[in-house]
């Protein structure tokens, strides 16, 4: 039977995730202007919200998620805000579409 060396000295590698929080980091930074600002775009050119989610990069069950206040990151006051503002960006591209169809100028 082969020996095996073992150099083991019951130390643990680094690991580099550690004291940082769990899960990966957002895809976006929805503190921000450019998300919301996208996603007003997308709305505003017609695009339904498994369009937008698809282009954001997020799947239709997160991006429902986080528009009906279910998203689990978003729980404190802040992801609370974040919901909000979506609701209302998507709100204002559909109400401007709807404005350019009738004829009204938008507000």
């Amino acid at each position: 039977m082969p020996q095996v060396s073992s150099n083991n000295t019951n130390q643990e590698s680094p690991k580099p995730w550690k004291g940082m929080s769990k899960g990966r980091p957002p895809k976006h930074d929805y503190n921000g202007d450019d998300f919301y600002d996208e996603v007003f775009f997308l709305a505003f050119n017609g695009a339904n919200d498994a369009e937008i989610a698809s282009a954001m990069g997020l799947s239709d069950n997160t991006f429902n998620q986080m528009k009906n206040g279910e998203y689990e990151h978003w729980q404190d006051e802040k992801g609370k805000a974040h919901t909000e503002r979506l609701v209302k960006v998507l709100a204002r591209a559909r109400r401007r579409i709807l404005q350019a169809i009738k004829g009204k100028p938008s507000e």
